[in-house]
């Protein structure tokens, strides 16, 4: 496989045991090092619930998200297990208060996935 940030090709080492499993692999191990997801939450109260908010990065960069889906997948499992059935799970790129602001009167709580934080 290759790396999605990088491009270099990624190999991983193999056993008999593991020979003939699929291993998904999306970042090389230097760009695992060299760009760390920082998880942070933010919980910011609404008119009938709660915005929870998770960003991947401190600042903004043009990485493709791909890169991240271990990452990715394991909130989007965890968001599944504690959300109700009329929660609301989006994934933006961005967040700004226009669009809190527009989301405010949507669903009970919502769940959204950002690459930055929301800077107020």
């Amino acid at each position: 496989m290759r790396c999605y940030i990088c491009g270099r090709s990624v190999f991983k080492k193999r056993t008999i045991k593991t020979l003939f499993t699929t291993i998904l692999t999306f970042r090389c191990y230097a760009c695992k090092l060299k760009y760390p997801t920082f998880q942070i939450e933010q919980v910011i109260p609404k008119h009938l619930g709660l915005f929870y908010l998770t960003s991947l990065f401190k600042e903004d960069n043009k990485f493709n998200l791909l890169a991240f889906n271990t990452e990715i997948s394991k909130w989007f499992l965890r968001t599944l297990e504690k959300k109700q059935p009329e929660d609301l799970i989006l994934w933006l790129d961005k967040i700004d208060l226009k669009i809190i602001e527009l989301l405010d009167f949507i669903a009970k709580d919502i769940y959204i996935l950002s690459k930055t934080i929301l800077t107020i």
